[in-house]
């Protein structure tokens, strides 16, 4: 009996699928930078005012960094890292699918409370990719950093 994990036509799939996988993180990728520029350009109604300029100046350095280390980084991974940090296939549809509709729901409603729910399923996706991306803890602190600023501003 042939074993179909090595013959070329599964190989083949296995690639086909892993450049759809890695797409997929990128778009997503996109989308939590958007989403922390619209934080940062809206930095006077959700920080505290002591947070503000560093905020700003930390993304203005972090942004080009992380992502194009991001992008570079996902396209040279291979079918069995993103398996092995459960970025592909239904754990990756699972995480991804809580991700768009979370980001859905607060592109099209707004609102504090839907991108706290959106910023837990990106910190989700964030944590899988940190096992493969070293110095995406920059972006992932970042992130967290945004997230307790405005819960400051919120308990002030």
């Amino acid at each position: 009996m042939k074993d179909q994990t090595r013959s070329p036509r599964r190989q083949h799939s296995l690639r086909s699928q892993a450049m759809k996988d890695q797409k997929r993180l990128i778009d997503f990728t996109d989308r939590v930078v958007d989403v922390l520029d619209d934080v940062v350009k809206s930095r006077n109604i959700l920080l505290p005012k002591t947070l503000r300029s560093s905020a700003e100046k930390a993304w203005i350095e972090l942004k080009p960094k992380s992502t194009q280390l991001i992008r570079t980084r996902i396209r040279k991974t291979t079918p069995l890292e993103l398996e092995e940090h459960g970025l592909t296939g239904d754990p990756l549809d699972f995480k991804l699918r809580g991700f768009l509709d979370s980001y859905d729901e607060l592109d099209e409603n707004g609102g504090l409370k839907r991108f706290k729910r959106m910023v837990k399923w990106a910190k989700i996706i964030l944590g899988s990719l940190k096992g493969l991306i070293p110095g995406l803890e920059a972006l992932l602190e970042f992130l967290e950093a945004v997230e307790r600023g405005i819960e400051n501003a919120e308990e002030s």
